[in-house]
């Protein structure tokens, strides 16, 4: 199964307050980072809805096919 890895380097300050922003909105802190990556919601329930995120980084990595960023997709 293909995955993906995303390394954020930010102070124990930053990941505290991310982890803060992503309490708020009610979501887990990878459905909160993955959104701003996306730049769009593609969370579902506070989980992340992978074929929400398929759809906004379709097209966007070039030489690298969608399935192939996102973890559990083949």
């Amino acid at each position: 199964m293909p995955t993906a890895t995303i390394t954020l380097k930010v102070s124990l300050a930053e990941k505290r307050r991310m982890q803060a922003y992503a309490r708020r909105a009610k979501k887990s802190l990878n459905a909160y980072v993955l959104g701003k990556v996306a730049g769009a919601d593609i969370s579902h329930r506070g989980k992340v809805d992978y074929d929400k995120i398929t759809a906004h980084i379709a097209g966007r990595f070039e030489g690298e096919e969608t399935w192939r960023l996102v973890p559990g997709r083949e």
